[in-house]
């Protein structure tokens, strides 16, 4: 599967490009894509964004284009307003939508932190669209960030009124079967069936740790574990 040898080809790249960094990937006996990949960076999900750019400092990282190829940017932002990577090469910035690459990561500390693949958004026509991963394996577990601008009335004139706001809007999806994405609905009882015939081992593991499925950090590590099964 293309998404599979892109994954493959940024873990590659990520541990030549840092050399600290533990994780990697590699296929079972039975086919089966085994990830062992760091995993804190998918435990701050639910911070919001004071502009559409997230790592407004920069981040070093990796572009992903079709056909295994890859190459590293030295700064590099996600715009989260455009849906656009803005990356650093030979000191030009340069524009990436999904009509154009496959997907990217950022690394920091010899750590993948994030990572993005392309997608076909059922909700929006099928349009191609960047989410971030925040669980891999046989049922992928994606976040979509929207940036919301919303203008104030504030009168300087007056000093009163409000002022403008940002903010992020944050949707989760899954890929289900072929690379299907659905909106995930955060109730247990609506996610239990997507694990098919794990849900029960799924339950119990979560019950036992206290995790509620309506908290996405405790759902992150409910994905993680279900992805962890043989």
């Amino acid at each position: 599967m293309r998404l599979v040898a892109l994954l493959l080809a940024l873990i590659l790249e990520v541990n030549a490009f840092a050399q600290g960094m533990q994780g990697g990937m590699y296929f079972a006996a039975n086919g089966d894509l085994v990830i062992n990949m760091p995993q804190s960076y998918i435990k701050k999900r639910e911070t919001q964004l004071e502009s559409p750019l997230l790592y407004e400092a920069g981040k070093k990282g990796l572009i992903l284009f079709s056909g295994n190829k890859s190459f590293p940017f030295t700064q590099g932002y996600f715009n989260v307003e455009t849906n656009l990577l803005e990356a650093i090469k030979d000191g030009k910035k340069q524009y990436y939508d999904p009509n154009i690459i496959e997907g990217f990561g950022f690394v920091s500390n010899d750590s993948l932190i994030n990572l993005f693949i392309r997608v076909e958004n059922p909700e929006n026509n099928n349009k191609l669209v960047f989410m971030e991963v925040l669980s891999l394996g046989k049922l992928n577990l994606l976040l979509q960030r929207k940036f919301a601008y919303k203008k104030g009335d504030y009168n300087a004139g007056l000093a009163s009124g409000n002022p403008d706001t940002f903010g992020t809007s944050l949707k989760y999806f899954t890929f289900i079967k072929g690379e299907k994405l659905l909106a995930l609905n955060k109730n247990k009882n609506r996610i239990l069936p997507l694990f098919e015939n794990n849900s029960e081992n799924v339950r119990s593991f979560a019950d036992k740790l206290g995790y509620k499925f309506s908290n996405i950090p405790d759902l992150i590590e409910i994905f993680d574990y279900y992805n962890s099964l043989k």
